[in-house]
């Protein structure tokens, strides 16, 4: 999942990639999406966000900033005015280099946050984590049956195929794709991460009770 900061190539890849994080969560997003301020008109943001799952109308709004020289003050100001009129819950300014002093006072005691991209990533990394986990979790589920119905020859269940493969070509191509089945759900059951700051890709933790498959 985690994406360095120089992977990232302009402002709207920015917002893209930001978009992304969110809805590979589950996340209702958008991009540039116009908004209506209470009494103020209306205002584009760069990433809107809407929790599904939330008791109520929970909308985080992120500004994103790919430029060179951190962030000032300014910037935290005017997005302070965006996050009242549109009643958002939680914003974020997201930024490429970093923020100035300034821009953390003016921060303070609000509900926007001030983060790089890459902090961003690891502030949601064990949530993106769970997600990944739940989606992969039906398909570990089929990986199981069709390595047990498939290749454990050992199998003494009546129904399972567990018939002596008495051709040596299909029984190698055969022997390929168990491995590779079973490999896949080693990976899948056996891994977590241990760090989402980098560097890319995330680092992985191993499981001792399940090791990791040797790769060639």
């Amino acid at each position: 999942m985690f994406t360095a900061i120089d992977k990232v190539t302009d402002w709207r890849d920015l917002q893209n990639k930001v978009c992304q994080l969110f809805k590979e969560m589950g996340y209702d997003t958008e991009i540039e999406k116009v908004i209506n301020l209470a009494g103020r008109g209306k205002k584009e943001v760069d990433v809107y966000i809407e929790d599904p799952l939330a008791s109520h109308n929970h909308r985080y709004l992120i500004e994103c900033k790919h430029w060179e020289h951190n962030v000032h003050q300014d910037v935290v100001h005017g997005f302070k005015t965006v996050m009242e009129g549109a009643g958002a819950s939680t914003g974020f300014i997201v930024s490429k280099r970093g923020f100035q002093k300034g821009a953390y006072e003016a921060a303070q005691y609000t509900n926007i946050n001030l983060v790089t991209f890459e902090e961003l990533q690891h502030l949601y990394g064990d949530e993106w984590f769970r997600k990944q986990e739940e989606k992969l979790d039906k398909y570990l589920t089929e990986l199981r049956h069709i390595y047990t119905c498939h290749f454990k020859q050992s199998s003494n269940i009546p129904i399972m195929n567990n018939g002596v493969f008495t051709s040596n070509g299909l029984s190698s191509e055969l022997s390929h794709y168990a491995h590779w089945v079973g490999d896949l759900m080693l990976t899948i059951s056996s891994i977590f991460p241990r760090n989402y700051m980098g560097p890319e890709p995330v680092q992985l933790a191993q499981d001792p009770a399940n090791p990791l498959p040797k790769t060639e």
